[in-house]
């Protein structure tokens, strides 16, 4: 009896570990600069990165992310089947993937939420996918379109300007300001070249 009371105890931790829930581990990844890459035909040229952790608001100030119809900033929210345009009278300084909100529309309330941007058809129009806002044209007084998004059209960037010899063998890499971690330059604008020669960032 007592040997096999014994042989119990024993099997009852290898019990306990087969039957149990498996535990997921699941890794957390660290902040992630935003990237923007540019190519001529297929060469990467230039590489704009934002920093991960800078505080865009202290540096821009909030109103630099925030279009309002208040302000004349935010034009309209145009509405047919499910694709949202949004124009602004500014350069919005938006990238494909960054996160938009819509606050204040009173005439479709169904037109505030969050928001990626689909797709960017120029300085100061993009798209994003609505769900269940019906199609109209709109310009509510009240409303405000935000974003956390570091902006192409604010100097939060580091530029890396990309070289090549002959045989597309890349040959150099130089960093605006000299620095690939100095974030004061304005993406939107890019270097000027000459060239395969840098002259300067902006």
């Amino acid at each position: 009896m007592k040997r096999l009371l014994c042989a119990l105890a024993l099997a009852l931790p290898a019990l306990a570990q087969e039957s149990g829930t498996p535990v997921q581990v699941v890794a957390f990844p660290s902040a992630q600069p935003d990237r923007i890459l540019d190519y001529s035909g297929t060469s990467l040229i230039y590489v704009g990165v934002s920093s991960p952790v800078i505080d865009y608001t202290r540096i821009v100030g909030t109103s630099a992310y925030r279009w309002t119809r208040a302000a004349s900033t935010l034009t309209s929210v145009v509405v047919l089947t499910n694709v949202g345009t949004v124009t602004t009278s500014t350069a919005h300084g938006l990238t494909v993937g960054q996160k938009v909100v819509i606050t204040g529309a009173t005439v479709d309330t169904d037109l505030n939420a969050t928001y990626r941007v689909v797709s960017v058809t120029s300085t100061t129009v993009f798209t994003i996918a609505t769900v269940n806002v019906g199609n109209a044209t709109y310009t509510d007084a009240g409303m405000v379109l935000s974003t956390n998004a570091p902006l192409t059209t604010q100097p939060i960037w580091a530029i890396k300007f990309l070289t090549y010899d002959g045989s597309s063998n890349l040959i150099g890499v130089k960093c605006s300001f000299g620095a690939c971690k100095s974030y004061t330059a304005i993406w939107d604008n890019r270097a000027v070249t000459s060239g395969s020669t840098l002259t300067w960032y902006q």
